[in-house]
């Protein structure tokens, strides 16, 4: 879905469909990606190409990003110090 945010206020975002987007009724969970969070969270109401969304969760883009970058293929997995395999 793309949409453009209309207004913020604490927990709660007003976005605006674009055209063609689909149908996203009240209920249905989301993700809202800005430049500097992920917030998850559910449409909590309806009125034509308006959607207000109640979030749930929010991630510091920055912080995942650090997150993925220490992550290692299964191949070669990290292991940590005092594991099985980490000894």
């Amino acid at each position: 879905m793309t949409a453009r945010l209309e207004k913020q206020q604490g927990d709660r975002f007003t976005i605006r469909l674009e055209t063609g987007t689909g149908r996203f009724p009240a209920g249905t969970l989301v993700e809202l990606i800005t430049p500097e969070r992920y917030y998850l969270g559910e449409i909590s109401s309806c009125d034509g190409d308006l959607r207000t969304i109640t979030t749930e969760h929010e991630l510091d883009r920055a912080a995942v990003t650090a997150i993925q970058a220490a992550w290692v293929s299964p191949r070669g997995a990290a292991t940590l110090p005092g594991t099985p395999t980490g000894q």
